[in-house]
């Protein structure tokens, strides 16, 4: 019987093991190294972080307003395909056409006050979020040397009493002596009011441009006082779609009124 024997001369197992995660764990953080190096610095900037909120409330507001528009003017060509069709039938049409027709104008109408408040909702919540952003990007620079420009925050009378202390205590900074923050109330309606004052216009034409300009029609609530009033107007036409007892709910209507005193007249 022969026996023979195998001797082993290199490492014992756990040292090749140990070296080979050493290997491995060197490989690792070369492949670390050249994967940061990739990256973009990262800066612990607070004001910069801000500024991209600001940037990104500001695009979802310009989005709400943009939204508001092409959204009424899909509801605006059903108005008017509605009314064209009316006008051409001249009443001829069946009177269950026009008891109907009447009925989806006021539907739309209602669906149309209902798109403009949702876009002027969320097109205030955005404002809001875009002023209350600037308060705080204001903040963080506040000892800024150079100058600080305002754009929602300028005008007091679209300012809380907290907001309004917080802008007192930016300008107290010693950078803000020589630029202080505008937190007048009507700090913005003098400067509009001025420069229409300033205009070339006409006394009578710069008192009517005055006029308009200085109510601050909403744009975005005109939407909503055009769905109401295309309500009212088929409204008043679907009262004259149907009797009751022998009179159209629209006669009945104006019955209140003495005779003589109005009177609908067809055009001539």
């Amino acid at each position: 019987m022969v026996v023979s024997a195998v001797h082993y001369s290199g490492d014992p197992p756990q040292e090749g093991f140990k070296r080979a995660g050493d290997a491995m764990g060197w490989f690792l953080g070369i492949v670390k190294q050249k994967f940061q190096e990739q990256l973009p610095p990262v800066v612990d900037d607070t004001a910069s972080g801000i500024k991209r909120v600001y940037e990104l409330a500001l695009k979802q507001r310009e989005f709400e307003i943009a939204q508001l528009t092409q959204r009424n003017n899909f509801f605006m060509i059903f108005q008017g395909v509605l009314i064209g069709g009316l006008v051409q039938s001249q009443g001829t049409a069946a009177p269950l056409i026009n008891f109907l027709l009447c009925i989806t104008g006021m539907a739309i109408s209602i669906f149309q006050i209902g798109m403009a408040g949702g876009a002027k909702y969320w097109q205030t919540r955005w404002e809001v979020a875009v002023k209350n952003i600037e308060l705080y990007l204001l903040e963080s620079m506040k000892d800024n040397p150079h100058q600080v420009i305002q754009l929602f925050t300028v005008d007091g009378k679209h300012l809380g009493p907290e907001e309004k202390r917080r802008i007192a205590e930016i300008n107290k900074s010693p950078a803000r002596i020589n630029d202080q923050l505008a937190s007048k109330d009507g700090y913005i309606d003098k400067i509009v009011g001025d420069d229409i004052d300033r205009s070339e216009y006409m006394w009578f034409n710069r008192g009517m441009i005055s006029w308009a300009v200085k109510k601050k029609w909403s744009v975005s609530k005109i939407p909503l006082w055009v769905g109401f009033f295309l309500f009212v107007f088929w409204l008043l036409l679907w009262m004259n779609t149907f009797s009751i007892v022998g009179e159209t709910l629209l006669s009945r209507l104006f019955i209140w009124f003495p005779s003589g005193i109005f009177e609908l007249k067809s055009f001539k």
